[in-house]
């Protein structure tokens, strides 16, 4: 059983993404490329957009994707891709990932 990526929104520097079954996401950066590859293992993209338009000071573009069948893709274009954070609600099913926000990460409501 694959989680679905239900929802992700973009708000004050921080994408937000909903799950509707708990996942971990693994984050790479490409320095060269200034890529953010948010990858979610046991999961598929559902009917997220391709070209999401999350942009910001930080976020130059981003774009969606399922990578294999079982692993969905969220990747942001970044002017600086060694500064990002993320962090989870506690049940795993909402995730916030932030470029170039320097506050303390919090998962929106």
């Amino acid at each position: 059983i694959l989680s679905v990526l239900e929802e992700a929104r973009f708000e004050e520097g921080v994408v937000t993404v909903r799950a509707s079954l708990p996942v971990t996401p693994k984050l790479t950066t490409e320095t060269a490329t200034g890529l953010v590859i948010v990858d979610f293992p046991g999961a598929s993209v559902g009917e997220l957009p391709r070209q999401p338009g999350f942009r910001s000071d930080a976020i130059t573009g981003s774009r969606t994707g399922q990578v294999d069948e079982n692993t969905a893709r969220i990747v942001l274009e970044t002017k600086q891709p060694d500064r990002f954070q993320w962090v989870a609600d506690p049940a795993g099913t909402r995730i916030a990932v932030g470029i170039g926000v320097t506050d303390r990460l919090r998962v929106p409501p």
